[in-house]
């Protein structure tokens, strides 16, 4: 094989597994990335619907205070957390921003809805506990039929929370199993550099240090005229050879302006004699 040939897939050899290994790298960091995003959605969208349940309880809690005492502060906290704070819409809005699907949106939407609805039932305490009549008030407050919309309010918060840490758990884990594959495809590619270099040195070490510095050597013998010069890879058919068999001939002419030399010398000589 020639050695320009040999030379160039030997170079397109090795860049392709440095690409190679490069790129596994980068795919690795990349779904490393978005295992590092996908995990931080899950935080924050179990810490959001935490905030719907938290604005609730927080409601029911003002509204029973209030039903129980008739201190204002407590009509104060709760009118404050409705049309002030508004932390339910806030954690509502945010959810929607982290990309939830039709299910998972669903299920925030009832939720928030219930509790909506639940404030019509609270509005009625807090117009008995206006009156003083606490004993109404706190009927409403703590009856079944709040308790069961309290119930329809954190129902689908809690299933909101299974089904988004199962979502989020499992693209967290099939984004990890990616990037372990481009880490392990990386490492793979980065030991076939290795051989490959390892070849390309003995390729070289071989195939064109060695033969240049016996051929080298070789020339050096024939400038210095020394007899009995031998000329090795005569056979070889890439660029070593080239070289071998030019010197080669480089050496037949040397022979022959030698022997010619050797006549005229002999001819002078025998005319120089003869007169």
């Amino acid at each position: 094989m020639r050695l320009q040939r040999a030379n160039r897939i030997i170079t397109i050899l090795l860049a392709s597994l440095s690409l190679a290994s490069v790129a596994c790298v980068l795919v690795s960091g990349y779904f490393r990335h978005r295992q590092a995003t996908t995990l931080n959605a899950r935080t924050q969208s179990l810490l959001l619907s935490n905030h719907i349940a938290a604005g609730s309880d927080k409601l029911t809690a003002a509204v029973r205070g209030f039903a129980a005492t008739g201190d204002p502060q407590y009509r104060d906290v709760y009118w404050r957390e409705v049309r002030v704070d508004r932390s339910r819409d806030r954690a509502v809005e945010g959810l929607q921003l982290l990309g939830l699907t039709q299910e998972e949106n669903e299920l925030v939407s009832r939720a928030k809805q219930n509790s909506d609805a639940l404030i019509a039932l609270e509005e009625k305490a807090f117009e008995a506990a206006e009156r003083k009549d606490f004993g109404k008030a706190i009927g409403y407050v703590y009856g079944e039929e709040y308790l069961k919309q309290k119930a329809s309010i954190m129902g689908p918060i809690d299933e909101f929370r299974r089904r988004l840490d199962e979502r989020f758990a499992n693209q967290a884990l099939s984004e990890e199993r990616t990037a372990q594959r481009a880490v392990n495809l990386a490492v793979f590619a980065a030991v076939l550099n290795a051989l490959a270099i390892g070849g390309a040195l003995i390729f070289y070490r071989t195939k064109m240090v060695a033969p240049l510095v016996a051929l080298g050597r070789s020339l050096s013998d024939l400038l210095a005229r020394k007899p009995g010069v031998e000329i090795g890879f005569q056979e070889d058919r890439s660029e070593i050879g080239d070289i071998a068999r030019s010197l080669e001939s480089y050496k037949g002419l040397q022979e022959e302006r030698n022997r010619v030399t050797q006549q005229m010398q002999m001819l002078l000589e025998s005319t120089g004699q003869g007169i």
